[in-house]
């Protein structure tokens, strides 16, 4: 089926852009949210019109993980209108987290595709049952840290389970045989700041140091 363009691109594109310029005028926080939110509805629609249209189920799993960034949007804006009493911390971080999953299904489709068909390997494929399991912790990791922060045990085993298993994944993906492909081993590089990050911040205790390691999910994997 044929991306969205034309008029209706416009008219979500102006949507993202009306609700940053909101906040360079004078008007009520609440207005911002309700463009926001009509923004992220409009993506959510798009995409997921599309999916249920061409019947993948494979992609089905888009629509909830939408949903999820929805909801973390409203809360960012709901702790600011004073409505909300969670940390904003922890609402970003928990909204970083989301970013990385989302990098995470993504990078798991077409980093090993492009592994295979640019260098003519075989790359192992990763168990359904792994997969799984990937997407289900960093749901799990995404609450806790909203309700919770990462500064707990249960954060940590959570945050450590994802890294371990990251980096089972990303293996499986043979990455150092594409050094002389600077455009792909990019790919496996960057992707690598993910179980990087989140074994770090499993282990590191230290408040100040562990505070800086988001910026390897920021800078490193999202940047990347």
């Amino acid at each position: 089926m044929p991306g969205t363009r034309g008029i209706k691109l416009v008219a979500i594109f102006s949507l993202w852009l009306l609700a940053r310029l909101s906040f360079w005028v004078d008007v009520p926080i609440w207005t911002s949210l309700v463009i926001d939110t009509l923004f992220i509805i409009c993506v959510a629609w798009s995409l997921g019109y599309r999916v249920v249209m061409t019947k993948r189920q494979r992609n089905y799993l888009f629509i909830p993980i939408l949903a999820i960034a929805a909801l973390l949007n409203a809360l960012s804006y709901g702790v600011l209108l004073g409505e909300v009493s969670l940390p904003i911390n922890q609402v970003w971080h928990s909204t970083l987290l989301w970013f990385m999953l989302l990098i995470s299904v993504m990078g798991g489709r077409v980093i090993p595709f492009f592994t295979e068909k640019k260098l003519g390997i075989q790359v192992s494929s990763t168990p359904v049952w792994l997969e799984r399991v990937i997407i289900a912790v960093f749901v799990l990791l995404i609450g806790v840290t909203l309700v919770a922060g990462t500064d707990n045990m249960v954060a940590r085993g959570l945050l450590l389970a994802a890294g371990l298993a990251q980096s089972v994944r990303l293996y499986r993906w043979q990455g150092w045989k594409a050094y002389q492909v600077p455009m792909l081993f990019s790919l496996h590089l960057f992707y690598l700041f993910i179980p990087f990050g989140l074994i770090l911040k499993a282990v590191v205790i230290n408040p100040w140091a562990s505070n800086l390691i988001w910026h390897l999910f920021a800078i490193g994997a999202l940047g990347g």
